[in-house]
């Protein structure tokens, strides 16, 4: 009896372990391939042709004429099963990767399926089924969905004010321009690069037009200025001014030599952008000037105005050469295809036209949305064409056609600006709702070429260096693969997200793990999981459980659902392999900030290579997890470094080998600048370390910086190179010791090693991290007392003890000093010359300091005599100030001989009270009066000092003028016959009259004696 088709050669396996593949033959006669289908295991060798019943092959012509279709937009596609003859997961498959390449779906579709029985339905643009679907089944269809190019890839809303421009440069980086705000340059990955700054408060940017090389952009704003930005660097190249009326649209010529600016008042002038002068201005249009744009080969201007005509102007001469009439309304946006053969204009009445730039007649008008059009961009891409519309939809044409290809909604207020990526598989929106969108409209170039062949045993490497890749690639890729079967080998890396797919043993990673490329991946892993479980079951001799579905961790670990421990046994030698194969994937991914490194199932030899592998990398990733399973525990990298739970000898034995430090040791021994901690945890222990392999190098590093997570403090160097912690602990600072005695011991060496002079300032005082000790002090002074010279300043502060030293009049003194300090001070005092000289003469300062306090003070001439007579040995460097002291004790020898000492009548009367005298208020008068009674006693005993006359001041002297007497005038000056000049006192009697009071007394004291 004749076999039913695709089950004669097919082994009882789930139909999600067999993936079917065209084989291709070239038709010589028309050029065209012919398909013939085959069904293959997942593993991609070839079975036996499937022997095919009428039946049969009206099935696979329903299916190759589904395959090999166009749809219009008003078609319709429904397939079902013909016969006994089934439809299955494959057919739908090869189904889908057709529609996948057209842009234009059928209105409706649907096809019922005899294994699994269900029905997969089109509504709206997405696939869904009746009923729930097996795993890869469901993953197909979500597969689908996602490479239908209309999804949203990112949303740039950093902007604090409406969108007014747009721009992609040719690198794929983009520019967005705000009303409000700075002009923008982005990433492909939606991050901003930089903000173009320097604009004025309120000005915002209109309109923007970008380079052919993406080197400059240049941004308009409704005012009258031109700004021509660097995008490199993000510098402001010129402005541009001289406009009377603000502008409304600006473009820059392909060779950025011309730009042409279009103005409120109708104006257009064109501008030669280096020299800044005008080139000719025009005044074309009744209206304002609304939009304006170059023709791709230069020659030709086009400007769209508010008077609803489109106008064709010369762009060397400026002469008009065409009116374009059709809109009923203004007319807001005009571009140029690429080739330059057609003409874009939009309007107010919702309307786009078509123009033929040969014969400049309108060929195609183009309505299909409420909004009136905005904005216009022609992709690279020949046929479409994408608008920007004011009820915020973003709608994309095929131009050849007039007919609407896809509707992009997202937007929540009015598209004011769209344009197109080089390559035409992007589409960047600028919205009145303050945001920016970038879509995916179609495949690159790159996947397209991919997807027109079978898969089938090929190297595919999509490196997406030419143009960025994103989901709805990656999915497309995957619809294809399962169509046409499994490559030999594959790498694809996608822009966003940043992920690297791979294949190994059939099976399809993506590094790092990413739970949106996984669901992408599952139904290309699905079967070849079946089978590999099967196998191991097999060799096992194990049955393998109907319900039995085979289950894929991302680090590849194959376990089966519902978990049987059997299975689990026999999977170990498999799951070892793909342990080595996840732990080598990691190895060979570049370790950072961002990574996160997650092993399930891992060994302590595969904990290892991790850990060496993070070690070597200098950073700590984001995070990291190794989950083992003997000993059953769980590795993970917390705040402050590897914790191991539930705790475990072994393992902690291993992480306890780790330090992030591994790969610093050669630069902490060697390098000047040093720098940790920043990207990875460190301890005080690690701080300890790093100590002692800085105090082995004969110079500490000029810059040092390390953070510690526990405690938590930055250590850095001061000016003096001291390591200090930031904020200070105890701990920390124990451990920091070593490394400032160290750095202490190398600047003493500098101070001793220089001389000492009086114009040396010296000061050693480093703060109070600096451990200072006593023993250090007697180091500094046993150098200083060295010297011939002390310095003009000296200063140490001491930690232990806490002592600060100075050097003062009489030597070095110390506060609150212990008595070792103290014994250090002295004995340096005493062996310093100078010091000594200093003291001595303080002594026989202190001794004839006391003489004239005697002398002249107390007027005490025996007690005088006495201090003089044992200050003379003592004050063998002030011989003048002795002599005078007692050639002065000598002249009032004569007044020792009187009957009675006049000496307690000169010092005056005596006040006091409580039983105590003091003397009287004013001393210096006292000594005055003494002065005088000694000058009238002098006759009587025949010492008369020679007194100078003063000459007496014709004029008042002024009080500025006036000279007091030093308070040691007092009887030196009358035994020396100096007396000072002195401002009379008020209520005091003259000079003259005192000298008379004090004769008188002097005489009666004589008269006496």
């Amino acid at each position: 009896m004749q076999q039913r088709r695709c089950r004669k050669f097919v082994p009882r396996l789930p139909l999600t372990q067999l993936v079917r593949s065209p084989l291709r033959c070239r038709d010589a006669a028309r050029g065209e391939f012919k398909s013939a289908y085959a069904v293959y295991p997942s593993n991609g060798a070839s079975s036996p042709r499937i022997s095919r019943s009428s039946e049969c092959r009206a099935v696979e012509d329903m299916i190759s004429d589904a395959t090999t279709r166009v749809f219009a937009p008003e078609d319709k596609l429904h397939l079902k099963p013909i016969g006994s003859s089934p439809l299955t997961a494959t057919d739908l498959t090869r189904v889908l990767d057709h529609l996948s390449t057209l842009d234009v779906l059928p209105r409706e579709f649907s096809m019922r399926l005899t294994e699994p029985d269900l029905t997969v339905r089109l509504e709206g643009d997405e696939l869904i089924s009746d009923m729930p679907t097996d795993s890869q089944l469901k993953g197909l269809l979500g597969n689908w969905n996602r490479t239908r190019p209309r999804s949203c890839i990112h949303t740039l809303g950093n902007h604090g004010s409406i969108i007014t421009s747009v721009a992609i440069l040719p690198d794929f980086t983009m520019v967005t321009g705000s009303r409000d705000g700075p002009d923008r340059l982005w990433s492909t990955n939606g991050k901003c690069i930089r903000s173009f700054s320097g604009r004025e408060d309120g000005e915002g940017g209109t309109h923007l037009a970008a380079a052919s090389d993406g080197s400059t952009h240049l941004a308009c704003r409704w005012g009258c200025d031109l700004k021509l930005w660097d995008v490199t660097t993000g510098e402001l190249i010129r402005v541009m001014r001289g406009h009377m009326k603000s502008v409304y649209c600006v473009t820059l010529s392909c060779d950025c030599r011309t730009i042409v600016t279009g103005l409120r008042d109708g104006s257009i002038i064109s501008w030669n952008i280096y020299s800044g002068v005008s080139l000719w201005e025009v005044q074309g249009h009744s209206g304002s000037v609304e939009c304006i744009t170059f023709s791709p080969c230069g020659k030709t201007i086009v400007s769209g105005s508010g008077d609803d005509t489109i106008k064709v102007w010369d762009e060397a001469s400026g002469i008009l050469e065409q009116t374009l009439e059709g809109h009923a309304d203004s007319v807001s946006a005009v571009a140029f295809s690429h080739d330059g053969a057609m003409l874009a204009s939009g309007s107010y009445d919702t309307s786009i036209r078509l123009w033929d730039t040969e014969t400049w007649a309108s060929v195609i008008e183009l309505r299909g949305d409420s909004g009136w059009v905005t904005s216009l961009a022609f992709s690279p891409c020949v046929g479409m064409l994408a608008s920007g519309h004011s009820s915020g939809a973003v709608k994309v044409w095929n131009s050849s056609c007039a007919e609407s290809i896809k509707t992009l909604r997202g937007h929540r207020a009015s598209v004011l600006s769209v344009a197109i990526s080089p390559d035409g598989s992007t589409l960047l929106s600028g919205s009145d709702d303050k945001t920016a969108k970038q879509w995916h409209i179609k495949h690159s170039p790159e996947i397209k070429e991919v997807c027109a062949q079978p898969t089938l045993g090929a190297d595919i490497r999509l490196p997406s260096d030419d143009s960025p890749l994103y989901l709805a690639d990656l999915a497309r890729v995957v619809i294809h693969i399962l169509a046409t079967g499994l490559p030999r080998s594959f790498e694809m890396r996608l822009a966003h997200p940043p992920v690297a797919v791979s294949m190994d043993d059939g099976l399809f990673f993506e590094t790092p793990s990413n739970s949106e490329v996984s669901g992408l991946l599952a139904p290309l892993n699905q079967s070849r999981l079946n089978k590999l479980v099967a196998q191991a079951c097999t060799d096992a001799g194990i049955a393998l459980p109907a319900a039995s579905t085979a289950v894929m961790d991302p680090n590849g670990f194959i376990s089966v659902s519902p978990a049987d421990d059997k299975i689990a046994a026999a999977l170990l030698p498999l799951n070892h392999l793909r342990l080595d194969a996840a732990v080598a994937r990691v190895c060979a991914q570049a370790v950072t900030a961002k990574t996160a490194i997650r092993v399930t199932h891992a060994d302590l030899p595969a904990l290892k290579k991790l850990l060496a592998r993070v070690e070597a990398s200098r950073v700590a990733p984001r995070s990291f997890e190794v989950q083992l399973d003997d000993p059953a525990a769980t590795v993970t990298l917390g705040p402050t470094g590897f914790e191991v739970a539930p705790p475990s000898d072994v393992v902690d034995y291993v992480v306890s080998g780790f330090s992030f430090l591994t790969a610093h040791l050669d630069a902490i021994s060697t390098a000047d600048e040093i720098s940790l901690g920043e990207h990875a945890p460190l301890t005080i222990g690690d701080l300890k370390t790093v100590a002692g392999l800085l105090l082995r190098r004969e110079t500490l590093p000029t810059s040092f910086a390390m953070r510690l997570t526990r405690p938590e403090c930055a250590i850095s160097t001061d000016r003096n190179g001291f390591f200090q912690s930031s904020p200070e602990t105890a701990e920390v600072q124990t451990a920091l010791n070593p490394l400032n005695r160290a750095q202490l011991s190398r600047r003493l060496s500098e101070i001793c090693a220089e001389p000492i002079t009086e114009e040396t300032d010296l000061c050693v005082a480093f703060g109070s991290h600096v451990p200072c000790f006593a023993s250090d002090l007697r180091r500094v002074l046993d150098h200083v007392t060295a010297t011939a010279d002390l310095p003009r300043s000296f200063t140490m502060r001491l930690t232990h003890p806490a002592t600060t030293v100075t050097l003062g009049p009489t030597g070095f003194t110390a506060t609150g000093a212990s008595e070792e300090v103290s014994a250090i001070i002295e004995h340096a005092n005493r062996a310093s010359p100078v010091i000594a000289m200093l003291q001595a003469e303080m002594m026989s300062n202190s001794a004839l300091d006391a003489v004239d306090e005697a002398l002249y003070v107390a007027a005490d001439l025996s007690d005088a005599k006495r201090l003089l007579a044992a200050a003379g040995p003592h004050a063998t460097q002030h011989e003048a100030r002795v002599l005078a002291l007692r050639t002065d004790l000598a002249r009032l020898q004569p007044v020792q001989a009187l009957a009675k000492d006049p000496m307690p009548a000169l010092k005056g009367p005596r006040q006091g009270g409580a039983g105590e005298e003091r003397r009287a208020p004013r001393a210096h008068h006292q000594r005055r009066r003494r002065q005088d009674a000694l000058e009238d006693a002098a006759p009587e005993c025949q010492v008369r000092p020679r007194r100078p006359q003063l000459p007496r001041p014709r004029a008042p002297v002024a009080a500025a003028q006036r000279v007091r007497a030093r308070p040691a005038a007092g009887l030196r000056g009358a035994a020396q016959g100096r007396l000072p000049a002195r401002r009379r006192l008020p209520g005091r009697p003259p000079a003259a009259g005192r000298r008379r009071q004090a004769t008188d007394a002097g005489r009666d004291a004589g008269r006496e004696g």
